[in-house]
């Protein structure tokens, strides 16, 4: 019996890595995107709303029935008046949630999103400002990230399948030689 040739396993093996890490980051960077999209597309929709809505210099009883409306969606929802005033849907959320980055975007009348971390939890925010105020909709990828990690690990035991199989193929090929 002729010995195993080894590099022709290390060849598959580099050959199958490669395709797996090429898949997830291709596969990551377009879920990313994806998600990213999804939450610009709903603050815009936001903010027409808003500017539909919002008349100019509106009081606190207006501000909280928008927040109302917005927070319906699968989103936080951040509104600063333009006296400074602050209204969250939920309990602890702050402006200090917001990257400094995005607010200055917001505050030139952009609508822009931004990436950050909020308690430890991976979120989207994007910002527009009607009328002098600030909406701001923070969107979980809490769970977008665990797939993502499902994913990688699934690639992973793709990849040590492949090897196994590589090595039986190989070593019952030799057997018979």
């Amino acid at each position: 019996m002729r010995r195993l040739p080894w590099w022709r396993v290390a060849i598959v093996g580099v050959i199958a890595a490669a395709l797996a890490t090429g898949a997830f980051l291709l596969l990551r960077q377009l879920r990313l995107d994806a998600s990213a999209d999804d939450a610009v597309e709903v603050g815009r929709e936001a903010i027409e709303t808003a500017g539909q809505n919002l008349p100019t210099g509106p009081g606190r009883r207006r501000l909280q029935k928008l927040l109302d409306e917005l927070a319906a969606s699968d989103h936080e929802v951040l509104i600063r008046s333009p006296r400074g005033d602050t209204f969250a849907s939920e309990l602890g959320l702050d402006l200090e949630d917001v990257p400094d980055d995005l607010e200055r975007l917001v505050r030139g009348r952009l609508l822009a999103f931004q990436r950050a971390t909020v308690d430890d939890e991976p979120v989207v925010v994007v910002g527009g400002r009607v009328r002098q105020t600030d909406i701001y909709l923070l969107r979980s990828e809490a769970d977008l990230r665990r797939g993502l990690v499902e994913m990688g690990v699934l690639l992973a035991a793709g990849w040590i399948v492949v090897m196994v199989v590589t090595v039986l193929v190989l070593m019952a090929f030799h057997a018979r030689i």
